[in-house]
């Protein structure tokens, strides 16, 4: 969401509190920016793009809300976080969150054990779509994980198996992989063909993709099939364990 139309959202922001107001450019920092922690200084800045004059005591205000135990703030190691508990009341007040509902332990460890920064970052947003039951989002999500993860594992350390199993392939239109991007020249279901044809997965693996793969189109479509929070939970288990933890 863009700072515009998250304020937008806030009746009355500009006629609320300084305090207030920074309160909830805080939670916009770390809700919709996603930061880890942040200090005042990078507060007035957001105050500065709004060309809003940020609290006379910014600094000291939220070092004081830090050492309160129930201050709205919690120091960390480079800045500052928003408590748990004054989290979810801005997550009710402003983002009107649905009630979250506990994300599979065993899909937490897994998206955890990821080593690649960038993928955990798109991983815990699919977890976020898990945990308010936006199952469909959440396996669209995974499933772009995971191509993106095969694609950099092929490109790394695949690249001359898989491209001698395009030119055995008869209905190849793309000659050879020369750069990553060139993957995406290629349909899902026939670069998991060719991870196949280059020994690069196994036939189970395969399968896991392939099957998966329809579970993906079928979320990613209008459609009436209701997809189960089962279903959804095994897809990430599944892909993550098989693929993403493997490869």
């Amino acid at each position: 969401m863009t700072l515009p139309d998250y304020l937008a959202s806030i009746e009355g922001f500009y006629k609320a509190d300084a305090k207030d107001q920074m309160d909830f450019l805080a939670f916009y920092l770390v809700y919709h920016k996603g930061v880890d922690s942040f200090t005042s200084n990078d507060i007035a800045d957001v105050c500065r793009d709004l060309n809003l004059q940020p609290h006379g005591r910014l600094a000291k205000y939220i070092s004081e809300e830090s050492k309160s135990r129930t201050g709205k703030y919690i120091k960390k190691p480079k800045g500052y976080q928003l408590s748990a508990p004054f989290r979810s009341q801005l997550e009710q007040q402003i983002a009107k969150t649905p009630v979250l509902v506990a994300l599979d332990a065993e899909l937490e460890r897994q998206i955890a054990s990821v080593g690649d920064v960038y993928e955990r970052e798109l991983l815990d947003e699919a977890a976020r779509c898990y945990k308010v039951k936006a199952y469909r989002a959440a396996v669209v999500m995974v499933w772009a994980v995971t191509m993106s993860h095969m694609h950099a594992y092929v490109f790394t350390n695949q690249l001359s198996a898989f491209n001698a199993a395009i030119s055995r392939d008869s209905g190849k239109k793309l000659k050879s992989v020369g750069k990553i991007d060139d993957f995406g020249e290629m349909k899902e279901i026939k670069f998991i063909e060719l991870l196949r044809a280059a020994d690069i997965v196994t036939n189970d693996v395969r399968q896991i993709l392939d099957e998966k793969l329809r579970i993906r189109n079928s979320a990613a479509h209008p459609s009436k099939t209701h997809l189960k929070e089962s279903k959804a939970v095994e897809f990430g288990h599944d892909l993550l364990d098989n693929v993403i933890l493997k490869f």
